[in-house]
């Protein structure tokens, strides 16, 4: 697929984190207050934690661990169903560093997943993602994030790093089909800038650039490496000082390739 034009409409409610001033507290907007960029337009996670819940500069571990049980589990390519069971093991560690201009968070989660009774499915997942916010001015910020994951799950990996477990991005920049039990690697980069024009307006753009790789052709026959390459611009009004109304025109080019050096 070539070309996908968005026209989204957002009324979001960003919560606040280090780019928003002490000022802005209560009541309505003020001109002393800065505008951060809600979720939904950066394609960061929302944030799961508000007010005096927010820790910065810290370094966070965590470990995960869930079960499942399948009573209808085909493996490999049977025609029989079986009774399966996963144990999952989902390690955490993130890094927060901030100061008055900038801030990093690094986050990263191994995960391993043991079958029983199909242990040839067995597998380490890697998911890692890296956040950057720097304040060229006070009103005038640039970010950039970056998104990897090394999986062969069929389900989005159980991670909860920082930044929040729900993603703000409004579509999918990674295209293709997750097939179960596959080896995928999949790599998402966004750069932003945006600019604050007035107490409570705000325009910018990003570019984006994602890339999903199947390692094992024999294991994915009929489906193909792809990448995209997009744009957008938006704008931001702010309401309150917790309420944003706006708007984001976007451009994605999806490609995929089917070997032989030929992009469809």
């Amino acid at each position: 697929m070539r070309g996908r034009v968005l026209l989204i409409l957002m009324l979001a409610t960003p919560a606040a984190r280090a780019q928003v001033a002490p000022s802005a507290t209560g009541g309505g907007p003020t001109s002393q207050s800065q505008m951060m960029t809600p979720p939904s337009v950066s394609g960061t996670g929302y944030p799961t934690e508000v007010g005096a819940e927010v820790q910065t500069n810290y370094l966070r571990g965590g470990l995960t661990s869930t079960t499942a049980y399948v009573n209808n589990f085909y493996a490999g390519s049977g025609s029989k169903s079986i009774a399966e069971t996963t144990v999952s093991v989902l390690p955490t560690i993130d890094y927060d560093s901030t100061s008055a201009r900038r801030h990093a968070v690094v986050s990263y989660s191994p995960g391993f997943t043991f079958y029983q009774p199909s242990t040839e499915l067995n597998e380490v997942d890697n998911t890692a993602k890296i956040e950057y916010d720097f304040h060229l001015t006070p009103h005038t910020a640039l970010s950039a994030t970056d998104s990897f994951q090394d999986s062969s799950s069929p389900f989005s990996p159980g991670y909860a790093g920082a930044g929040g477990i729900v993603s703000g991005a409004p579509v999918s920049y990674t295209p293709g089909v997750i097939p179960p039990y596959t080896k995928r690697l999949t790599n998402s980069a966004n750069l932003e800038f945006s600019v604050q024009t007035g107490p409570n307006v705000m325009i910018g753009g990003s570019g984006l650039a994602t890339e999903l790789n199947y390692p094992d052709p024999a294991q994915t026959p009929g489906l193909y490496d792809s990448s995209s390459r997009g744009g957008s611009v938006f704008y931001n009004r702010r309401i309150s000082n917790r309420q944003y109304f706006g708007a984001t025109y976007q451009y994605l080019d999806m490609l995929a390739n089917p070997g032989h050096g030929t992009d469809t």
